[in-house]
């Protein structure tokens, strides 16, 4: 798979393009489509951005289960610890949702980083 990424990448700076960031992921994707793997796949996800409709559905079901568990919030040392793990993402977007941080695959802002409830659709960090 890193040869792959390294070949596609030399081919768009040979072509004086600039590269996306979430390449590998877009990559993976490419792959699993031929391969006609289970969808279920830890190394075959969905990476498509969610629509609006469904960033709001996502939205109103996690404040309300926010509201259900009592307005937990992660520590200071957790908070860290989950900002980390997106920042290395490469579909993480640190100026989106104004300043806050955005999710380029799954939608989530940066808020969700702090609720003790929620975790990474992706996988990359669990509820607490």
């Amino acid at each position: 798979m890193e040869h792959a990424v390294v070949v596609v990448r030399e081919a768009y700076f040979a072509s004086k393009k600039t590269p996306p960031k979430n390449l590998e992921y877009l990559i993976m994707d490419q792959i699993c489509k031929r391969l006609e793997s289970d969808p279920h796949s830890d190394r075959c996800f969905d990476y498509t951005p969610p629509t609006k409709t469904e960033l709001l559905t996502r939205a109103g079901n996690a404040i309300k289960n926010f509201v259900n568990n009592g307005f937990k919030m992660v520590t200071a040392e957790q908070l860290l610890d989950r900002r980390s793990v997106c920042e290395e993402c490469s579909l993480w977007n640190g100026e989106g949702s104004f300043g806050m941080g955005r999710c380029g695959s799954c939608g989530c802002s940066g808020l969700k980083l702090h609720v003790a409830g929620e975790k990474c659709p992706l996988n990359k960090w669990e509820e607490i």
